[in-house]
């Protein structure tokens, strides 16, 4: 009975650890798309802030054109309640959509006014 209690709990928090990271950015706002410095297209997605102070912790998923190794951290900015903010997002987590052929980060970090 243990051993089936274990395998259970353990499927609950893998699938519970993986639901987030493959929830179709097509369910968040678009906030921005552009091009990477070497020509990939990319589009990122999330809530959209509201302005709690001088720092706000934001998560962004970041869906990249095709199968990508994307970079560890990034220098983001975004208006939050039209104030310009900004900092560094540290990646979370990724993982390659063969089907779609798209690359799915999740950064997350602080911003702060400027």
């Amino acid at each position: 009975m243990k051993r089936i209690s274990r395998i259970v709990l353990t499927s609950f928090l893998v699938l519970s650890l993986w639901v987030p990271l493959c929830a179709r950015a097509a369910d968040l706002p678009l906030l921005s798309s552009g091009y990477t410095e070497d020509g990939t297209y990319y589009e990122v997605y999330g809530e959209q802030s509201v302005q709690r102070g001088a720092v706000n912790y934001v998560t962004r998923q970041v869906v990249y054109s095709g199968d990508v190794i994307p970079p560890m951290k990034i220098e983001w900015k975004e208006t939050i309640s039209g104030k310009l903010c900004s900092g560094t997002l540290q990646l979370r987590r990724s993982t390659y959509d063969k089907k779609e052929n798209k690359t799915i980060a999740v950064y997350e970090g602080y911003l702060y006014l400027e």
